[in-house]
């Protein structure tokens, strides 16, 4: 037994480190880094939204590889740099990471529990069934959208007496276009479509077979009553897991009410246990300064003093929301969104008491280790590559770039046909029946008569373009491409003229032409900026080039080429 038992504990351990080779593949090493085949298939997934990565070439997976090797370089070199000690870059990775802790405490506490496995399940079986029905909406004065002079109990009564007479209805149609509060919208639902009236009155719907009547159900649109006139299962198209999020959101939408108390409720919870306190006179404080500042005409964000910047809206476990949180958060955009904070409620509000709630949440997140998890691991470490690659471009290439106005002086005289505006000319024209009325229209047109007058009585249409007055200002290339030799003519006609009938794919035409501009050339003034941006962008893509293969000599790698072939 020993020797059986000793071969069965060998091809255990065995299996377990040949799990974890695979799980922790490695697609490539650089440096002391590993990426793993996971991160590399991530990878290609993110660059190739639109192909299956078995269909990639082995040239698209190497340019993913070399991508994502640049981004590993880029961030060794920002950390030999002490970029990823940058107060901005750690302020924007805290903010972040609160924000991923937060998000996932809010799908496990509220969207999970609001809409579990089991509900979703239901939801994916109702979509495959095909309900014709008529609806009758009975409102109140409570009823959020559809509203009625009578109370809550009234309107209950009324819907329970006009339920046992649809039941005998016919036809059921006119009876609830009749009977409906709702004057609006039609009666009938062809196809019924869950998540409009809750999930009493979809599970009683979907259940129903033909001839029943359900309800009343209370909903926003008032007390509502169903009659089934057909029930026709349908066939699967979808599996449930792509259906999944759109079931999510369809659901979340009909349970607002009761997401926005779960989310309340936690809030207020989560604040007391974090300690919050709010200072209501200090955001009093700033409303009035800031109001003061927005009254003068030429207020920069720079006015704003540190003593403003230091005001402290609220406390969360000791640690300050300051007004500079606000002031970092909005920017520039507040030279403009300050005019939105009408009172210092209105900061509350809108800016501290969210604030405050993202934080409480992470906090509580955080406590409960939600910070661990895979997902949010993976989202982090993306964040930090992609802020610390974006760092050390701004300080070793984009900082390190200057365009001297020689340089575009230079590069305008260069380039001039670049800068030219075409000759155009302006041009009249239309199709018309035959040569006959061609010439009639031309006769006209000499006598003074409008141009515009003689299309509505002459003009045909042409090509599947309607019957044309004027096209306008063309350059030799035309605007409306059915109208191209048409254009040609009028540049071999001239400034000024009038033609017809001028025959164009056998087609006869009128045309009259207005005044020639002949082509010139923009003044300096007027692309500076152009050039300035062009030669820069040149610049910086030489310069980047040449940053990205210095990195290469400095940090060197291995591909593991068989991954590279085989992932999928």
């Amino acid at each position: 037994m020993r020797p059986l038992f000793i071969t069965a504990l060998l091809a255990l351990c065995l299996w377990s480190i040949t799990s974890c080779q695979q799980q922790e593949e490695v697609a490539a090493k650089i440096g002391n880094q590993i990426i793993t085949a996971a991160e590399f298939k991530a990878r290609l997934q993110s660059d190739f939204r639109n192909k299956k990565i078995s269909e990639l070439s082995e040239a698209d997976r190497r340019e993913s590889m070399e991508k994502l090797l640049d981004d590993y370089r880029k961030v060794m070199m920002a950390k030999e740099l002490g970029l990823d000690k940058d107060p901005t870059f750690l302020k924007s990775k805290q903010r972040f990471y609160d924000r991923l802790t937060a998000v996932e405490l809010y799908q496990q506490e509220v969207v999970n529990k609001l809409v579990p496995e089991s509900l979703l399940r239901q939801y994916f079986d109702w979509q495959h069934y095909k309900i014709k029905a008529v609806c009758i909406k009975i409102g109140h004065r409570e009823s959020p959208i559809v509203k009625k002079n009578r109370s809550r109990e009234e309107a209950l009564a009324l819907a329970k007496q006009l339920t046992e007479e649809f039941r005998a209805a016919d036809p059921p149609e006119d009876f609830a276009r009749e009977k409906s509060d709702d004057k609006k919208n039609r009666p009938v639902y062809d196809p019924y479509k869950p998540g409009i009236y809750g999930y009493k009155a979809d599970s009683l719907v979907y259940s129903a077979q033909p001839g029943e009547v359900v309800g009343p159900v209370d909903s926003e649109r008032g007390y509502v009553i169903f009659r089934i006139l057909e029930r026709v299962e349908t066939p699967r198209k979808t599996r449930f897991e792509d259906e999944k999020q759109n079931l999510i959101r369809l659901i979340r939408r009909s349970k607002a009410k009761e997401e926005r108390k779960m989310f309340e409720e936690l809030s207020e919870e989560f604040r007391t246990k974090y300690n919050v306190q709010i200072f209501d006179e200090n955001i009093q404080t700033f409303f009035e300064r800031m109001s003061a500042w927005g009254a003068r005409p030429d207020h920069k964000m720079s006015d704003f003093t540190e003593e403003d910047r230091e005001l402290v809206f609220a406390e969360i476990n000791g640690q300050p929301l300051k007004a500079a949180e606000l002031l970092d958060f909005f920017q520039s955009r507040l030279l403009r969104d300050y005019k939105k904070f009408g009172s210092a409620d209105d900061i509350k509000k809108a800016f501290v008491l969210s604030q405050v709630n993202l934080k409480v949440w992470a906090l509580e997140g955080q406590a409960r280790g939600l910070q661990n998890t895979p997902k949010i691991q993976r989202d982090l470490k993306n964040f930090e590559v992609n802020h610390l690659a974006k760092l050390l471009e701004e300080k070793e290439v984009n900082q390190k770039i200057s365009v001297s106005d020689e340089e575009i002086e230079t590069y305008y005289q260069e380039h001039q046909e670049k800068y030219k505006v075409p000759e155009k000319i302006k041009v009249a024209a239309m199709a018309v029946q035959n040569e006959q009325a061609a010439k009639k229209v031309v006769r006209k047109l000499k006598a003074g008569v409008d141009f515009a007058q003689l299309v509505t009585e002459y003009g045909q249409p042409y090509q599947g373009q309607p019957a044309r007055s004027t096209l306008g200002f063309q350059t030799r290339k035309a605007s409306i491409k059915e109208y191209q030799a048409v254009v040609e003519k009028a540049f071999e006609l001239g400034p000024y003229q009038i033609a017809g009938p001028v025959m164009i794919d056998q087609t006869p035409f009128v045309i009259k032409t207005g005044e020639l501009q002949p082509a010139k050339l923009k003044p300096l003034d007027q692309v500076k900026n152009l050039i300035s941006t062009e030669i820069y962008n040149r610049k910086r893509n030489e310069r980047l080039n040449a940053f990205l293969d210095s990195l290469k000599v400095r940090y060197a790698y291995r591909i593991n080429e068989t991954v590279l072939r085989r992932i999928s």
